[in-house]
């Protein structure tokens, strides 16, 4: 039976210091967080105060108390369509370097809501200009072998299995990999089509159920080709969606897991995300 390592958002631990942060998920009995420093850290207005020496107090916090950066958050708008794109995708780069420094498993974010697009932007314009602004990083990344996440989420500018599809073929690079939110690619006309969706995920993010999660699914676990997904509190409506996520995983790897008991295995408050 493979290990997975259940993880939880920093942010949804307050704010304060790395160390402050860490060692509060670290009491929760957590292994891994999804950090995102302007969500958590107060000194971090912009990713320019992500500086060496914060870097560094990260990393002694890491180690002090056993705890795995999953996911390094950077959401910026990189399929916005004004002239603030090329700072995010500038902003996101800058970050690539942190990445690595923390031995995170990924840098993520996601692709641009559609609600902040200008009037008339089409949502295949948005991916163009998300594909330009992935054109931009991932050489970058690919340098410093640091592996880029993107999420889709409905009402974004990647907003489904298909969508992600394209972008993956798009761009083909080895370093770009996806983050799977279940809760994210659920609204209120497809609510009850969820089996759908979960097959959709696995069917069209690679050429083979076992090849797929390991080539495009990206996380901060070891195994199946780092799945990570995360099941907000307030929108997973209890633990109805773990089943679907247990037969991806044992159709994908051949290993069967018990996601249910899993989740019951969690503290309480670490329920407001589990990163698996």
């Amino acid at each position: 039976m493979p290990k997975f390592i259940v993880g939880a958002r920093l942010h949804d631990y307050g704010k304060g210091s790395p160390d402050e942060l860490f060692g509060r998920v670290a009491a929760d009995g957590f292994a891994a967080v999804q950090l995102a420093y302007k969500k958590c850290v107060p000194s971090v207005r912009s990713y320019a105060d992500v500086t060496d020496a914060l870097v560094a107090e990260t990393v002694a916090a890491e180690k002090a108390h056993s705890i795995q950066v999953a996911v390094l958050g950077t959401y910026v708008e990189l399929a916005i369509n004004d002239e603030s794109r090329l700072k995010n995708a500038a902003d996101f780069k800058s970050q690539l370097a942190v990445c690595k420094a923390l031995g995170a498993g990924c840098i993520g974010t996601e692709t641009t809501s559609m609600e902040k697009q200008p009037a008339g932007t089409t949502r295949e314009e948005a991916q163009e200009l998300l594909c330009r602004s992935l054109a931009d990083i991932l050489p970058a990344a690919e340098a410093l072998g640091v592996t880029v996440a993107v999420e889709p989420v409905t009402y974004h500018s990647m907003n489904s299995a298909a969508a992600t599809r394209h972008i993956l073929d798009t761009m083909r690079s080895p370093n770009l990999k996806v983050i799977f939110d279940m809760s994210n690619l659920v609204n209120a006309e497809n609510v009850h089509d969820q089996a759908r969706i979960w097959n959709d995920m696995g069917e069209l993010l690679g050429e083979d159920q076992s090849g797929q999660i390991g080539r495009q699914f990206a996380l901060g676990t070891r195994h199946f080709g780092r799945l990570a997904v995360m099941f907000g509190r307030e929108r997973a409506q209890g633990a109805h969606q773990v089943p679907e996520c247990g037969e991806l995983l044992a159709g994908a790897g051949g290993h069967a897991v018990d996601l249910v008991e899993m989740v019951d295995a969690v503290p309480e408050r670490g329920r407001m995300s589990i990163g698996i």
